[in-house]
């Protein structure tokens, strides 16, 4: 079962890292990945929508 579960869970973070439903979401993130604040200048962006991470069995979930 729990491979089933932590297949399931890479298949949502794909489709969560791909989304594009949200236009201004995509168009911050995307702007914000290319035109970053001062005190992060020499850091790579992601750009993306936070992947999930943890053990998937886990008892506690937290959302944000």
């Amino acid at each position: 079962m729990k491979k089933s579960l932590t297949d399931a869970l890479k298949i949502l973070e794909q489709e969560i890292v791909s989304c594009r439903l949200c236009p201004r979401l995509v168009e911050h993130r995307e702007h914000i990945a290319k035109v970053k604040r001062r005190a992060f200048l020499d850091w790579d962006y992601w750009g993306k929508p936070v992947p999930a991470f943890g053990d998937p069995m886990a008892e506690v979930l937290v959302l944000g």
